[in-house]
């Protein structure tokens, strides 16, 4: 026993040409990974990842994992039997790229079903297939689960993390990228609206993010898919808890931006970023208003479809007193991004009413203009009708823009 008190191991080994290592080193190495923790009562965190190897170890000498995140090869299905091995004491599971083979090997073993009764985070990455699940109707794979991480097709045929986990999940992130020749994209977001309908019942955070590559884009993007974005938007809307709603990826923009505004739950969000969804001033405002306790915001300006800027100075006093003064938000940090397409000037205007409607405002990162120029037009704005009505309680503006 090289390392009595290890508690996180981490191997990570990478070969540009393996035909110039030995098989024999292989072992070695396998052997001494063993041997530095032989004996050891229980490790606190195994991180094992070798690029363009496949090695073997041990189940035996992995018995006692409390998080364990592996990259998985063909060839390495020992792997499974140390997941199941440490079922009992498990908190922490991250694998990439697992075949469906694999995940059945960790949720049924070699001969029944097993549960991680510890385990409270799960995270998949890179999976490609999905899962035939043996339905058990009163069986739980994962009673305490509280985060689910899928990056990637999700992969359960049936809905199998929803029994058990509806009241403990708090988290739960999807991250799809969709390409014309991989698996069905329907069919993809098709499983997540089906996981998303088991409705857990104290469900704080989700995270979803659609990706695609540009020359697919005529692929696999027609109505059927917009009414399958759509539902599973709508899925979302029995979640009126969240208090963090996050959407990322090109193809969000297109299709759900009304979804996101019309959301049930609004009420509840302290944190929400959607940067790949265009907004204006008065997509802004209706969020301010359906969203009282919202502390951060991220989102992507445009001045499309917006006619404030186009206002006199009476319709822009009116639209501020009507409109803005009132909503009295909470709102702490706003970050946005991709503002190239507008003028400093315009993005300036949208600071102020911003900082009128928000008077604990004290943090504004902007992503393309220089923040000197920023500050320089917020304070010369400050000074012309009607913004100077509210030249004192902006002034902050000047000091807290950055980049």
């Amino acid at each position: 026993m090289l390392a009595p008190n290890a508690r996180r191991v981490a191997t990570v080994m990478q070969f540009s040409d393996r035909t110039q290592i030995d098989h024999a080193v292989f072992a070695d190495i396998s052997k001494g990974v063993a041997g530095l923790i032989s004996g050891v009562p229980e490790i606190g965190h195994f991180h094992f990842c070798c690029h363009g190897v496949s090695l073997q170890l041990d189940p035996a000498q992995f018995t006692r994992i409390t998080r364990l995140d592996y990259g998985y090869r063909p060839g390495q299905d020992y792997f499974a039997n140390i997941v199941c091995q440490s079922s009992s004491i498990l908190k922490y599971l991250s694998i990439l790229n697992p075949s469906a083979a694999h995940l059945e090997q960790i949720l049924y073993g070699t001969d029944s079903s097993i549960a991680y009764p510890s385990l409270e985070e799960l995270s998949l990455s890179g999976t490609t297939e999905s899962v035939e699940v043996r339905f058990e109707a009163e069986f739980v794979h994962f009673p305490s689960l509280r985060k689910l991480f899928v990056h990637g097709l999700y992969p359960f045929a049936r809905s199998v993390l929803a029994k058990g986990d509806n009241v403990t999940l708090e988290q739960l992130g999807v991250s799809f990228q969709f390409l014309a020749s991989g698996p069905s994209n329907t069919n993809n977001l098709g499983l997540l609206t089906t996981l998303l309908s088991s409705r857990f019942v104290n469900l704080q955070a989700f995270f979803g993010s659609l990706v695609y590559n540009p020359s697919d884009l005529e692929t696999f993007i027609d109505e059927s898919y917009d009414n399958t974005v759509q539902t599973f938007i709508n899925s979302l809307h029995c979640y009126k808890s969240l208090r963090k709603l996050e959407f990322s990826g090109s193809y969000f923009s297109h299709a759900i931006p009304n979804g996101v505004l019309s959301y049930k739950g609004l009420d509840s969000l302290r944190i929400l970023k959607i940067e790949s969804i265009e907004v204006v001033i008065s997509d802004v405002a209706l969020i301010l208003r359906k969203a009282p306790l919202l502390e951060s915001l991220r989102c992507h300006l445009t001045h499309r479809r917006s006619i404030v800027y186009s206002l006199g100075t009476d319709q822009l006093r009116k639209y501020i007193e009507t409109d803005i003064v009132s909503l009295k938000s909470k709102l702490v940090a706003v970050k946005i991004t991709n503002t190239n397409e507008m003028n400093c000037t315009q993005i300036a205007k949208f600071l102020i009413l911003l900082g009128i409607a928000c008077p604990l405002l004290s943090s504004v990162v902007t992503m393309t203009i220089g923040y000197d120029v920023l500050r320089t037009k917020i304070s010369s704005l400050l000074t012309t009708s009607p913004f100077d009505e509210y030249a004192e309680k902006c002034s902050r503006l000047a000091t807290i823009v950055s980049k």
